[in-house]
C-alpha cells in the first residue's frame, strides 16, 4: 500500500512483514527491510497535515492499520514507524485524512475509528453496515464505498454517514 507525504516522499508498506520502501521522488526506491514495528497484515496507509498545537507549524504524519487485529502505527517521516493500536480489532482496509483528522473503515466492521494524530485513535462512529472497503475525503466529504455494490456514504465530519446510491454502471 502506498502514500505519499509531505515533501514528496512516497511510502510503500508490504502486507505481512516489516519490509517497506521510500522514494522521494516515485521512480527510485529504497528498502527498508525493518520499516513497520511488527510483521502485521498491513492494509491501510494515509496521510495527513496537522496542527499538534506546537509553534512548529503541521506535523506530516503516516498512519498505518493492519487488517485482523487492532495494530497500528504511526510515522513523521515514513521512515521511522512507532506501535500503536486503533482500538478495535477488525479488517481495516482504509484509511484517509481530512478535516484535521484520520478516518478509517474496516470491511468486516460497521465501526470507523477517528484520530485527530494517528497515534490516539479515540473516537468512534459507526457505518449502516459492514463491507465498506474504501474511504477518501474531498470537497469537504468523507465518502465510504463496499466493493461490487452501488452502496456509499458520505459524512462531513466522520461521525454521522448518509447513505448515497452510486450509479449501477460503477459497482
Amino acid at each position: 500500500f502506498v502514500g505519499y507525504g509531505l515533501g514528496g516522499r512516497s511510502v510503500a508498506i508490504r502486507s505481512g512483514t516489516q519490509t517497506g520502501a521510500t522514494s522521494e521522488d516515485g521512480i527510485s526506491w529504497t528498502t527498508r527491510a525493518a520499516m513497520m514495528p511488527s510483521s502485521a497484515t498491513w492494509n491501510a496507509l494515509g496521510h495527513g497535515l496537522f496542527d499538534d498545537g506546537s509553534s512548529v507549524g503541521k506535523i506530516s504524519r503516516f498512519v498505518a492499520a493492519a487488517s485482523g487485529s487492532s495494530t497500528a502505527a504511526y510515522s513523521d517521516d515514513g521512515i521511522t514507524w512507532t506501535s500503536t493500536t486503533i482500538g478495535t480489532s477488525a479488517a481495516w482496509t482504509s484509511i484517509t485524512f481530512g478535516e484535521a483528522k484520520f478516518v478509517a473503515v474496516a470491511s468486516d466492521s460497521t465501526t470507523v475509528r477517528i484520530s485527530n494524530d494517528g497515534e490516539t485513535w479515540d473516537v468512534t462512529s459507526t457505518l449502516p453496515s459492514t463491507g465498506y472497503t474504501s474511504v477518501a475525503y474531498g470537497m469537504g466529504l468523507f465518502v465510504a464505498v463496499r466493493t461490487g455494490t452501488t452502496n456509499a456514504v458520505s459524512s462531513t465530519n466522520g461521525l454521522t454517514w448518509t447513505a448515497r446510491t452510486l450509479p449501477a454502471g460503477s459497482a
